[in-house]
C-alpha cells in the first residue's frame, strides 16, 4: 500500500513540475550571454490620438533604435550610436529583476490602458526566444522593477524628449545651416582633438532643426539670423552649458542655446589621447524665406 502510495505521490510532483515548466519560462545565465537584441514596446490605448503615444526601443551592440507612434502610424525615428558595454549594461540590468514568462491569469477583460512587451532575440534569429507582455497587470510577463528601466538608462536622450518632439505644432519651413569644418593640418599634429557630433556637421544641423521651436515674433518674417556659439562637452560627450557669442537676431538666441543643450550625444574631445572637457565654437545660420 506504501509503495503505490509513494508512486502515486511521485508522479504527482513530477506532473506538478511539469506543468509549471510549461507554465512557466525563465531565463538561464546562458541565456543572457547569447543574447543580442533587446526590445520594449509600450503601447498606450486609453488616450485619443493628440495625447497618445506609445514607443519602442530596441538595442543591440551597435544602435539604439527608437520608435514613436499614434495608433499605428509612424510619427518619429530615432537612432543613436550603441556599444557592447552598453548592451552588456542593459542586459545585466534585466537580469537582476527576475524576469519571467508565466501563464496567464483568468481575469475579465478591460478596455482601454497601457501594455508593456519585452522580447529578446538570439544570433540573428528573427524570431524571440524570449517573449512576454502585461496589460494593466494582467498577461505572460512577470518582473521585478520597471520593464523599461533598463532601455530609458541605455538612451542618450530622454524618451519624453523624443516624444516632445512629436507634439509640436507645425510650423512654417526654415532652414538651419552649420558649415562643415575644414580639416586643418596643423591641428593633425596637435596632442589635442576637438569634439564630434555623430554623423557630422548634416546631423547636428538635422538634430537642431527638429528640436527648434521658432520664437512667436519671428513665425511670420522673413530672416537670416548668423550666430556663432559655443558649447561645453563634457568627457561624457554631454553638453553642460551653451552661449551665444556673437548675432544678428537676438529674438532667436534663447531658443537656439536651449535646442544646443538638448544635444547631448557628442563625441568627447580628446587631450592627450583622453576625453577632456572642451568649448566647442561653431557658427549657425537659420533662413526664413
Amino acid at each position: 500500500m506504501n509503495k503505490y502510495l509513494t508512486l502515486s505521490l511521485l508522479f504527482t510532483a513530477m506532473f506538478a513540475i511539469n506543468s509549471c515548466a510549461k507554465d512557466e519560462q525563465t531565463i538561464s545565465k546562458q541565456d543572457w550571454d547569447e543574447i543580442t537584441f533587446l526590445r520594449y514596446d509600450f503601447t498606450d490605448s486609453s488616450l485619443p490620438p493628440e495625447h497618445h503615444r506609445s514607443y519602442y526601443i530596441g538595442i543591440d551592440k551597435d544602435s539604439i533604435r527608437v520608435r514613436v507612434s499614434c495608433y499605428g502610424e509612424l510619427l518619429r525615428r530615432e537612432v543613436f550610436p550603441s556599444s557592447q558595454a552598453i548592451l552588456d549594461k542593459a542586459k545585466a540590468t534585466l537580469a537582476t529583476q527576475n524576469i519571467r514568462k508565466v501563464k496567464p491569469k483568468d481575469e475579465a477583460l478591460v478596455c482601454g490602458g497601457t501594455t508593456d512587451a519585452l522580447a529578446f532575440f538570439k544570433g540573428n534569429d528573427d524570431k524571440a526566444f524570449f517573449s512576454a507582455s502585461i496589460y494593466g497587470g494582467v498577461g505572460s510577463l512577470s518582473m521585478n522593477g520597471d520593464p523599461a528601466a533598463a532601455f530609458r538608462q541605455a538612451l542618450p536622450v530622454s524618451i519624453e524628449s523624443i516624444i516632445d518632439k512629436t507634439r509640436r505644432h507645425p510650423q512654417p519651413p526654415f532652414t538651419v545651416i552649420v558649415p562643415q569644418r575644414k580639416e586643418s593640418k596643423t591641428n593633425q599634429s596637435m596632442p589635442e582633438t576637438s569634439p564630434t557630433f555623430p554623423g557630422g556637421e548634416e546631423s547636428l544641423q538635422s538634430d537642431i532643426h527638429d528640436e527648434m521651436q521658432l520664437p512667436e515674433e519671428l513665425i511670420n518674417n522673413k530672416f537670416v539670423a548668423n550666430l556663432t556659439v559655443e558649447v561645453v562637452i563634457d568627457e561624457d560627450g554631454k553638453v553642460s552649458d551653451a552661449w551665444v557669442t556673437k548675432s544678428n537676431q537676438k529674438a532667436i538666441d534663447s531658443e537656439v542655446v536651449r535646442c544646443l543643450k538638448k544635444l547631448s550625444r557628442w563625441q568627447p574631445g580628446q587631450r592627450n589621447g583622453k576625453p577632456a572637457t572642451m568649448i566647442h565654437t561653431f557658427p549657425i545660420t537659420i533662413i526664413k524665406d
